[in-house]
């Protein structure tokens, strides 16, 4: 009985998990989309010039390879420590490796978040770099799941 019950968690815990990388695959696409369109206002609200365009561009191209391997190996991490304590019997060192190794991808995000602003605060004249700050407060509080504005 054990047997079929941990045989039907893991299909289902199969299914869910390809179907997850599935949809994850298809908001890479839409978000890569709706992040270059992001972008192309900004650029457009900050008045850039072509040289600045340009810059920026080659960055953020650079950046979001970066980005994107830090986030797989945060959900690959994450998901193992998942299964991890879902396990009867959890192996502790295993949960302390793989907390502090998702403890050293989130720092990699933050240093790459702050490796960005830099860029943009070297690129940008003080007067674009201004409302380029403006610009991201208000989506900050624009975003559904912010807490700046409560």
């Amino acid at each position: 009985m054990k047997r079929r019950i941990l045989a039907l968690v893991c299909a289902v815990v199969l299914t869910f998990g390809l179907r997850g990388l599935a949809l994850a695959a298809h908001d890479d696409n839409d978000m890569s989309a709706k992040r270059e369109n992001m972008e192309q206002k900004i650029d457009k609200e900050l008045n850039l010039s072509a040289e600045q365009r340009e810059q920026l561009k080659s960055f953020r191209a650079d950046q979001q390879t970066v980005r994107q391997d830090i986030k797989k190996q945060l959900a690959e991490k994450r998901l193992a420590m998942k299964d991890e304590l879902a396990k009867p019997e959890s192996d502790k060192s295993i949960i302390d490796q793989l907390s502090a190794d998702i403890k050293q991808l989130a720092g990699q995000g933050i240093d790459l978040h702050t490796a960005a602003m830099l860029k943009m605060k070297e690129v940008l004249t003080q007067e674009q770099f201004k409302k380029f700050l403006e610009i991201m407060e208000k989506r900050a509080k624009d975003m559904p799941h912010s807490k700046k504005d409560q």
